[in-house]
């Protein structure tokens, strides 16, 4: 709040006058605002050093990991063919690959057999009301199929299902039947003669894992049913070109609505007729409630439905199905559904099915059309064994390549069971060499990044120091910054030699009074020299390693006196602790792998030629050059430098770290802002009392001369008044 005096008395510029007056007291403060301005421009100066130091740190990380110098890498002498990435710990080597086959994406498409069954709107209503099952070899994980997959002996190689989503509803009429009339068997595979598998129980459980086999045996035994649960549970059987199950009694295989409801745990078996079991392969097959349907799998159409709907129904659940659709215009009027696979290979299959479900409730909800059928997908004869297509655009096949000369399959373009701890993808045919070696790029270029890193930060702190305009030349703090840094980079890495023991370390086992002194560089591995005192046939001496031991002699190096003022009791043990040595470091410093200094500003420049030759030569002894750390002696004192990267982490940490230097420096410089800001606060304070003051001084003085001047005024009224006419 400006506080004025009017000067109309004095006819005085009052205002001006406490204006320039309070001026010349506001020069202290002028004086520390300039104060602050530059200990502002100080401090983020120190930001900007807290900064580089930061960057510089985080070249470091990098090259403490043991795998930037020798980790392998995989590298394809065809990447049209095969690429690769590390996905474990690989064996180095050169593998040959030659791929006669990528594995596929199966897909199948509408095929219409007349162009009046064509659909010319894709968005125009089909009139069907069906279901349809839709899924893959391997999803949905909820959908149960049986499938015989010779491993050893391959002759029986096909799926077929086993009622898809069917359930039970609770009346006994309703009876499920296996149809096993499609099997289908791949050219190559022969059932070696034999027409018959043979399927077991060997488990039928529930939903929480009880075991239901008593329940089984005794709804069998209420039916009057002559079921022997080791017999087959019923047979496949191969009747002419067809295939099918029946049960012990030689009639269909059937499960009927009120049968205990479970998971039934089946063993498939083919033999030779002979009674010689051919192959063998388990697989389950799930009743449930009616209910308990997952419905995921099933895509259900009603009449007002267009063929766009079914492409979005199937969309919708294509992650839990692994089954996309699309709609493809072929021609005028003529649009296509095309099913594909996303799941590669064999696996990948697709299977749908047509779903015909019991009467009644169910074929309200989910009607009685068989919409694949209808929509030109599956042939009438489709079967549950496998789906009939009228049109397969491309066949699920697995992908097919030689390995190191062995003929290898698998089901996806992407593996990592064939190369140990190597993932390969197959990009396209024909040979390709893997190699599985060190890669030194990486590196090189981690190595470069901290030369720069360090070049960047020491280039700026010089020139901050500059003897004609750095801003902050003759910092103490900055000259040690500088000179620490310089030292780790210009500094060596020794070997460090082994350490004798420590007195305070060694340890007795008995009562005696019994010590020892030992010097010289221990040679060994171990972290300790155990003696062991003995008394055979009244001869008493100390042992190691099964050697006898006297005092003075040598063990790996160090000399060992042993003061025994009495004698110790057979087996007390005395025991010395020793560090062994660093295991030697080919390179011991920077300059020996090609980094040194370029100038007398102290750059760095990498020698990249020398850098390679280096890590190509001893990679693991340029590890330990940046990233060792120093063994300890026995007493926990380190017993030499750790490495240059791990010795410079440390330093920085120190510099930029919580209480480090950097950080010290900055909150000096916040306390003196502080003080500076504290003390204009106080002299602004004393200012306004000191203005105060000089305007009730000034309005005073206006006061005291109106007073003379209203005094003057009226001594010469007083004098006109008693003047005589004529007095001049």
């Amino acid at each position: 709040m400006a506080i004025s005096a009017s000067g109309l008395i004095s006819g005085l510029d009052v205002n001006n006058i406490i204006e320039e007056l309070m001026h010349l007291e506001r020069q202290p403060i002028l004086r520390k605002e300039a104060r602050i301005e530059q200990t502002e421009a100080i401090k983020e100066l120190w930001r900007e050093v807290n900064s580089a130091l930061d960057t510089y740190q985080r070249t470091l990380t990098p090259l403490l990991d043991e795998k930037t110098y020798t980790a392998p890498v995989p590298k394809s002498s065809n990447e049209d063919v095969l690429t690769a990435s590390i996905g474990g710990i690989p064996d180095e080597g050169t593998y040959r690959f030659d791929v006669t086959r990528l594995a596929s994406y199966h897909s199948v498409a509408m095929d219409p057999p007349t162009a009046g069954q064509r659909i010319a709107d894709p968005e125009a209503e089909l009139g069907y009301n069906g279901t349809f099952f839709l899924g893959t070899g391997r999803q949905p994980e909820g959908v149960d199929f049986l499938q015989f997959t010779a491993e050893t002996n391959q002759w029986l190689c096909g799926s077929f299902g086993a009622g898809f989503q069917a359930y039970i509803s609770g009346e006994e009429e309703d009876v499920y039947y296996l149809e096993i009339d499609q099997l289908e068997f791949t050219e190559e595979m022969e059932l070696g003669g034999a027409e018959t598998i043979k399927v077991y129980m060997d488990s039928f459980t529930g939903d929480e894992g009880d075991d239901l086999t008593d329940e089984l045996e005794d709804y069998y035994a209420e039916k009057g049913w002559d079921v022997d649960l080791e017999e087959p549970l019923f047979e496949i059987r191969k009747e002419g070109e067809d295939w099918m199950a029946v049960n012990q009694n030689g009639d269909p295989f059937a499960i009927a609505g009120d049968q205990p409801l479970g998971i039934f745990g089946l063993r498939g078996e083919i033999d030779d007729g002979d009674g010689d079991v051919l192959a063998v392969e388990s697989f389950d097959f799930a009743i449930r409630e009616e209910g308990d349907i997952d419905e995921t799998a099933l895509i259900t159409l009603k009449e007002e439905d267009s063929l766009l709907t079914v492409a979005q129904r199937i969309n919708q659940v294509s992650e839990e199905t692994g089954v996309e659709a699309d709609l493809v215009r072929v021609g005028d009027d003529d649009y296509r559904l095309t099913l594909e696979s996303t799941v590669e290979g064999k696996e990948g299959f697709i299977q749908a099915y047509d779903f015909v479900p019991l009467g009644g409730e169910s074929e309200e909800e989910y009607g009685t059309d068989r919409v694949l059928e209808l929509l030109h997908l599956v042939s009438p004869d489709s079967g549950a064994a496998g789906p009939d297509y009228l049109l397969e655009t491309q066949e699920a096949l697995d992908a097919e390549f030689l390995y190191n000369g062995l003929k290898i399959t698998r089901s996806s373009n992407t593996f990592n069971d064939v190369v140990s701890g190597v993932e390969v993808v197959l990009n396209g045919t024909g040979p390709a060499t893997l190699e599985i070696a060190p890669e030194i790029d990486a590196a090189v270029e981690d190595i470069s990044l901290f030369v720069e890193a360090y070049n960047e930060a020491h280039a700026f702190i010089r020139r901050l120091q500059d003897e004609d305009d750095g801003p902050l030349q003759g910092s103490g703090d900055l000259m040690r910054i500088e000179r620490q840094l310089r030292t780790v980079i210009h500094g060596q890495v020794p070997d460090i030699p082994g350490s004798s023991h420590l007195k305070d370390s060694l340890t007795y086992s008995g009562t005696a009074d019994v010590s020892a002194v030992a010097s010289g560089e221990y040679t060994g591995t171990s972290n300790q020299i155990i003696l062991e005192y003995r008394d055979r046939d009244g001869v008493r001496t100390w042992r190691h390693d099964g050697k006898d031991f006297q005092s003075g002699e040598e063990i790996h190096g160090v000399t060992i006196d042993i003061d025994q003022r009495t004698d110790p009791a057979h087996g007390d043990t005395l025991t010395l602790e020793v560090s062994p040595p660093s295991k030697p470091i080919k390179y011991h410093s920077l300059s020996a792998i090609g980094i040194m200094a370029d100038d007398e500003e102290g750059v760095l420049r990498v020698d990249d030629a020398k850098l390679r030759q280096s890590l190509m030569e001893d990679a693991d002894s340029v590890y330990r050059l940046f990233a060792r750390e120093a063994p300890a002696d026995p007493a926990g004192r380190g017993r030499g430098p750790d490495g240059v990267v791990r010795q410079m982490q440390n330093l920085v940490k120190t510099m930029i770290g919580p209480g480090g230097l950097v950080q010290n420096r900055e909150r000096s410089l916040d306390r003196e802002l502080q003080q500076y800001a504290d003390r204009i606060e106080m002299i602004e304070r004393r200012l306004e009392t000191r203005e105060q003051r000089l305007v009730r001084q000034f309005t005073f003085m206006e006061q005291y001369i109106a007073r003379i001047q209203e005094q003057t005024g009226l001594m010469a009224s007083f004098e006109a008044m008693h003047q005589q006419p004529g007095d001049n």
